[in-house]
């Protein structure tokens, strides 16, 4: 989020836990044209669903 606007997410299916969280960062980065040094925060959501 820059200002309260949302500039990149991800979404995977949670396969391997590390592989698909990186996944996703990397998708958010290259949807916000920015690199992992200019974050301050990471957020998650998720369920349980089956």
């Amino acid at each position: 989020m820059r200002d309260n606007e949302i500039i990149g997410t991800g979404w995977l299916p949670t396969t391997e836990v590390m592989d698909s969280a990186h996944g996703v960062i990397d998708a958010a980065l290259k949807e916000a044209g920015l690199e992992m040094a200019d974050i301050e925060a990471v957020g998650t959501t998720g369920y349980a669903g089956t």
